[in-house]
C-alpha cells in the first residue's frame, strides 16, 4: 500500500476511544444475510536484537516511541482475513464475500484509493511494532476514521448487509530475557483481537466484541531475541485464529 504523504494528526487511540468495550444488536443482526470484510490488520510486535537484551540487561535500553506508520502489505494477514470469513460463514451462515471479488469491486476499489493517496491521517504505534495489512485492502484505522454516512454508502454499493473490519494486535511473548541471550528463548505469541460489524442501512456498529487469546501451543525458538520472520507470520496467523472463535462467539444468536 502507498501513501503519497503521512499527516501526523490522528493517534489511533482517538479513533478507538469512541468505541465501547463490546456491542451487540441482535434484532439488527438477525436481519444480516451478506457480509464483506472491508478491513484486517495487525500490529505485530518485532523480535528484539541482541543489542536491544543487553541493553536491557544492563539497563540501557531505549525507550519506546510512537510513529505514525502505513500498512506494509503482507500475505500473512491475506491468510487471517480469510480464516475470519470461514469462520463467520461457520459461526452464523453469512455469505460472506470472496476476498477476490471485494479487491476488483469498483466501489471498494474506489473506497481503497481515497484511503490510500493525497494527505492521510495515519495511526501512532509503538515503535516496537509494525502495522501488517493485507495486500490491497485497507487498513483498519483509514475504516475507523471514515464517517458512518460513508461507510453505510460502501456497504450498499457492495451489495451487503453489513460490512465487517477486525484490527488484531499480536505479542510475541519472548519466554526469558537470559534464555534468549543463550540460545534457548521462545516466542509464543498471542493475539489481541476486535471484530467489528456495521450496519449497511445506518453506519452504525451493531457488533463488536474484542477479546484477548490463548497463547499459541507451540512456539518459535529464537536466538538473541531473534527468529524467523516467516515462521514469526505463520504463528501471528495462529494466534489471531485461536482469538476469532472467542470473537465471534456471540454471533450465533443470528442463526
Amino acid at each position: 500500500m502507498k501513501y503519497a504523504r503521512l499527516a501526523l494528526l490522528v493517534p489511533a487511540l482517538l479513533a478507538l476511544a469512541a468505541c465501547s468495550t463490546s456491542a451487540i444488536k441482535p434484532d439488527q443482526l438477525a436481519k444480516v444475510e451478506k457480509v464483506a470484510i472491508i478491513g484486517v490488520d495487525i500490529q505485530q510486535q518485532k523480535p528484539v536484537s541482541g543489542g536491544d537484551l543487553l541493553g536491557a540487561a544492563l539497563k540501557m535500553n531505549k525507550s519506546s516511541e510512537a510513529i505514525p506508520q502505513a500498512g506494509v502489505p503482507s500475505e500473512h494477514v491475506a491468510g487471517v482475513y480469510q480464516d475470519l470469513a470461514q469462520k463467520l460463514t461457520a459461526k452464523t451462515g453469512w455469505k460472506v464475500m470472496k476476498l477476490d471479488d471485494l479487491r476488483k469491486h469498483p466501489a471498494y476499489v474506489a473506497f481503497f484509493k481515497e484511503k490510500t493517496e493525497g494527505m492521510q491521517n495515519r495511526p501512532i504505534i509503538n515503535d516496537r511494532f509494525v502495522l501488517y495489512s493485507a495486500p490491497n485492502v485497507i487498513d483498519t484505522f483509514a475504516i475507523m476514521t471514515t464517517p458512518q454516512e460513508r461507510l453505510a454508502n460502501l456497504a450498499k454499493d457492495l451489495g451487503v448487509d453489513t460490512i465487517v473490519y477486525a484490527p488484531i494486535t499480536v505479542e510475541l511473548n519472548n519466554s526469558s530475557m537470559l534464555a534468549s541471550l543463550v540460545g534457548k528463548g521462545e516466542f509464543r505469541p498471542s493475539a489481541k483481537l476486535s471484530v467489528v460489524a456495521i450496519d449497511a442501512t445506518s453506519g452504525e456498529k451493531i457488533y463488536w466484541q474484542q477479546v484477548e487469546g490463548p497463547k499459541v501451543e507451540k512456539g518459535a525458538r529464537n536466538v538473541v531475541g531473534m527468529a524467523p520472520e516467516e515462521q514469526l507470520n505463520q504463528l501471528a496467523r495462529e494466534a489471531s485464529a485461536l482469538s476469532m472463535d472467542q470473537a465471534i462467539e456471540k454471533l450465533s444468536i443470528t442463526r
